[in-house]
């Protein structure tokens, strides 16, 4: 069906970017592959000028891995080197810029320029769709498990012991049948979750002394909280990673790093004013406040600034040749793009602490028929 030969580039690219979206593109990942590679060495994009066309072809080949060019929406400028007014009244392929400029890698500054320019259209046009940069808010509970011990249960609060008990045994079943299978290595990083409780201790001590850390020296502790390399190492687990996986997911390759920023930042973003209402650990906004001495927008423009240059990243790290396989680094980015939706930009309570806030669209997901 893909690779029918007797499809139009168009077609295809059409029909895949339809299969994403109705979430069923798993199915077809080998076709879609060898269809999008055959569309970049055959396809000259150069003879097509809509909107959504080069969009949606520069789009599904980044996300493929491929380095296409961002020189292709050279054609949708005017004379004065802006996006053509014109544009704005294609609304779905304004939609589908907007998309394809968040495939951006650092250097290119036609597709910020994309962002900005969909970003302020979208938000001023009538539409029920909500355009916003979604936040995102990801954060463990758990505070005082130091070893890796299951005799450490009796020296816990009553409160803690169901967590620490259930942890230890789905680890420990994790472990068994891995290391069955030859692969005994592939509990070692999920077994580091005491280094994640040690960081959240560290923000205890902080939050009990009314201690206010510099905004490095919170991140060096916060990027740790943020439990991202300790969730995408039980999906290496579930994807049958090697060592040399593993060994990746413990380096400082930047991609981990993006993640990690990613996750705490929108994080903090989202949820600060109502952690701090509630009692929390001063977050990277107020650190960043009080260190600097600036308001409350201006911390959480630089923040976003680092998040945006964070996501380029990661987009880099897609491109092929890649540094693991592919279906291990989408995991990575589907992580990031899950806490994007279920954070959104909301500064008085995120959607992880009120689930209801996403209702409607898990209802759309899981209930309602596609009408």
């Amino acid at each position: 069906m893909i690779m029918d030969t007797t499809d139009a580039p168009v077609q295809k690219l059409n029909l895949i970017d339809t299969l994403q979206k109705l979430c069923v593109a798993y199915t077809f990942e080998e076709e879609m592959e060898d269809a999008l590679q055959k569309i970049y060495n055959d396809c000259d994009i150069d003879h097509y000028n809509d909107l959504h066309t080069v969009s949606v072809y520069f789009r599904l080949l980044r996300q493929q891995g491929i380095k296409v060019s961002s020189d292709v929406f050279e054609k949708l400028k005017d004379v004065d080197r802006k996006f053509k007014s014109s544009l704005i009244n294609a609304v779905q392929g304004m939609v589908n810029l907007h998309e394809a400029a968040h495939f951006a890698i650092h250097g290119e500054d036609i597709l910020d320029e994309a962002l900005a320019f969909t970003a302020t259209q979208l938000k001023s046009m009538a539409s029920r769709f909500d355009y916003n940069i979604l936040q995102v808010r990801h954060q463990k509970q758990l505070s005082d498990i130091l070893k890796w011990d299951i005799g450490a249960i009796d020296t816990l609060p009553d409160y803690m012991k169901f967590i620490y008990k259930t942890l230890f045994d789905v680890l420990g079943a994790i472990e068994e049948d891995s290391t069955r299978e030859g692969r005994p290595y592939s509990i070692s990083y999920p077994k580091k979750a005491q280094r994640v409780a040690e960081a959240y201790y560290t923000e205890a001590v902080w939050f009990n002394k009314g201690y206010v850390p510099t905004f490095e020296e919170y991140m060096s502790v916060a990027l740790e909280t943020a439990s991202c390399r300790w969730i995408i190492s039980i999906n290496f687990i579930g994807l049958r990673g090697t060592k040399e996986d593993f060994d990746w997911l413990c380096s400082d390759h930047k991609v981990i790093k993006a993640a990690d920023l990613i996750g705490r930042l929108l994080d903090d973003k989202a949820s600060h004013r109502f952690e701090q209402k509630r009692g929390h650990v001063p977050s990277a906004v107020e650190c960043y406040m009080m260190q600097y001495g600036v308001s409350e927008d201006e911390a959480i423009r630089v923040i976003l600034e680092q998040v945006a240059d964070a996501w380029k990243d990661l987009n880099e790290a897609m491109l092929k040749p890649t540094a693991v396989s592919m279906p291990l680094l989408e995991r990575i980015l589907n992580y990031c793009r899950t806490m994007e939706f279920v954070y959104k930009d909301d500064r008085d309570i995120d959607a992880f602490s009120d689930p209801t806030k996403i209702k409607d669209q898990v209802a759309s997901l899981l209930r309602d028929p596609i009408l």
